[in-house]
C-alpha cells in the first residue's frame, strides 16, 4: 500500500525529485512488494545478508538516507529498510538511524529507527547519548530521551547506569533552554521510566522553581517515581520489536524460522519470541475473520504494518495495547505492555 506523501521535500522540488522506487536497483525492489508472503522473505532474506554484504549494507543506508532527504518514499520500503538494519545489527546504519530518530516528518519510519537503535542495544545508545551531547538538537533531544527512558529493555545495569548518569548531567541543559526548545518534560519521562528516584529532589526543584508547581508532564513522572519505592525500572512484558512487527519472529510453512545475524551471540529476546509462539499456539482456531468491508479496505501489505504505527497519546506516550492489537490476536486479549 502506497503511503500518502505530504513530505514538504518533495513539495518543493515539485517533479523533478523520482520516487524512491525509480532510484534504485533491481534487486531492492522487492521491499515495494504488495505482497505479504514475498515481503516477508525479502526482509528475512535482507536481515541474513546484511551481516555478509558490505554493499547491501551500504545501498540500504542510502535507500533510507535517500527517503528522508527527499522524502520520495510513496511505500514503506524505508520503513521496512530500518527494521533490516536494526536486526542485522548494523553499526554503519547509525548516523542514518539517528536522523531519522530526529525527524518528525514521517512518524512511522521516525518509531521504526527508535526500535532499531534500542534493538542494537549498547553500541547504539551510545552513539545516542554522544550524538545529543554534540549536536544539542531540540529535535533529537525529544526523542532521544524517549528511546533512552526504554534502556531497562536491555536488561544491562552498566548500560542503564551509564543512562541514569547522562540523564542526571542533562537537567540544567534543558533548563537553560528557551521554554519552545527545552526538552525537560521528556528527560523527566525517561528518568521516572528508569526508576531512578535520585532524581525526585531535582524534579520537585524544577516544577516548583520554573513551573510555579504546575506541569502535568513533570508531575505525573515525580508521582511514578514516588509510587516506585524500588527504584525499578519499567519494562513492558512484550519487546517493542515483538509489539511493532512480530510477524518477522514466527515460522512459516516449509521454511525455516528467521536465522540470526552471525556474531551477534544468544538474542536476549528469544524466550519472548517463544512465548509469544506458545501464546499462539493455544488460540489454533485463531481471531474472527474480517468482514469483507474491512478487508475491502487495505492492502495486504498495509495489514503488515499496523503494528508498526505508533500511537501517540494526548502527553506523547505510545498506547501499546493498541499497538498489540494488530499482532493477529484474538480480539480483547492484553499481555498487560506498557
Amino acid at each position: 500500500m502506497a503511503r500518502e506523501d505530504d513530505s514538504p521535500e518533495r513539495e518543493e522540488s515539485g517533479e523533478d525529485v523520482p520516487w524512491l522506487r525509480d532510484m534504485l536497483d533491481d534487486d531492492l525492489k522487492p521491499l515495494f512488494s504488495e505482497d505479504e508472503g514475498a515481503l516477508k522473505k525479502t526482509v528475512r532474506a535482507f536481515i541474513a545478508e546484511v551481516p555478509d554484504d558490505p554493499g547491501l549494507e551500504r545501498r540500504l543506508i542510502d535507500l533510507l538516507e535517500t527517503a528522508l532527504e527527499l522524502g520520495n518514499d510513496d511505500s514503506s520500503a524505508s520503513v521496512f529498510t530500518a527494521i533490516i538494519l536494526g536486526e542485522a545489527r548494523s553499526r554503519r546504519a547509525l548516523g542514518a538511524l539517528g536522523r531519522c530518530l530526529a525527524s518528525d516528518a514521517d512518524e512511522m519510519l521516525q518509531d521504526a529507527a527508535k526500535v532499531a537503535l534500542l534493538r542494537m542495544g549498547e553500541p547504539a545508545i551510545v552513539a545516542l547519548m554522544e550524538e545529543m551531547e554534540e549536536e544539542e538538537s531540540p529535535a533529537l533531544n525529544r526523542a532521544g530521551y524517549g528511546l533512552l527512558g526504554m534502556a531497562g529493555l536491555l536488561q544491562d545495569g552498566a548500560v542503564e547506569a551509564r543512562v541514569k548518569d547522562f540523564l542526571e548531567g542533562r537537567i540544567e541543559a534543558e533548563r537553560r533552554r528557551p521554554p519552545a526548545e527545552s526538552a525537560i518534560e521528556e528527560l523527566f519521562r525517561a528518568c521516572a521510566q528508569l526508576g531512578d528516584r535520585r532524581q525526585l529532589g531535582a524534579m520537585r526543584k524544577v516544577l516548583a522553581e520554573d513551573y510555579r508547581g504546575r506541569h502535568p508532564g513533570i508531575q505525573d513522572a515525580c508521582e511514578q517515581l514516588e509510587e516506585n519505592a524500588g527504584g525499578v525500572a519499567f519494562v513492558s512484558n512484550l519487546a517493542p520489536w515483538e509489539e511493532r512487527y512480530g510477524w518477522l519472529f514466527e515460522d512459516e510453512k516449509g521454511e525455516k524460522a528467521l536465522r540470526r545475524p552471525r556474531g551477534t551471540g544468544e538474542d536476549p529476546w528469544a524466550a519472548v519470541a517463544e512465548a509469544r509462539d506458545e501464546e499462539d499456539g493455544a488460540h489454533e482456531d485463531g481471531p474472527e475473520e474480517d468482514s469483507e468491508a474491512e478487508e475491502a479496505g487495505r492492502s495486504r501489505q498495509s495489514r503488515l504494518l499496523w503494528g508498526l504505527n505508533a500511537f501517540i497519546d494526548d502527553e506523547g506516550g505510545e498506547d501499546a495495547i493498541d499497538a498489540r492489537r494488530y499482532l493477529d490476536r484474538p480480539d480483547g486479549e492484553d499481555e498487560g505492555g506498557e
